[in-house]
């Protein structure tokens, strides 16, 4: 029957082992990360300028179309018909400009 020294130094050893084993797979995914991390980097940066010159595309087109705005009369004989009317108009113009784009 083991001792209850050999059963400490059995439980230290074992531990060493377990922690040992868990503290280098983390070293060798850090390691891993970091040698990726400047392409991965890249990509995201890259990705992130094409973003952005997108969205600079489509509030360009935005404000083309909002400078292309039904006018609404400013007198009261316009009626609510006319406005929805005028409304669907213009969604369906930027429903078509979608559809150009995809």
């Amino acid at each position: 029957m083991p001792t209850s020294e050999t059963i400490l130094r059995a439980t230290f050893n074992r531990l060493k082992a377990r922690l040992g084993s868990g503290f280098m797979a983390s070293v060798s995914k850090a390691a891993i990360f970091m040698q990726e991390a400047p392409d991965r980097f890249k990509e995201e940066w890259d990705l992130l300028q094409k973003e952005i010159s997108s969205e600079a595309d489509r509030l360009d087109n935005d404000e083309d179309i909002d400078n292309e705005e039904i006018p609404f009369p400013q007198d009261n004989s316009v009626t609510s018909q006319n406005r929805v009317d005028k409304l669907r108009a213009k969604v369906a113009k930027l429903t078509k400009k979608i559809e150009e784009i995809n």
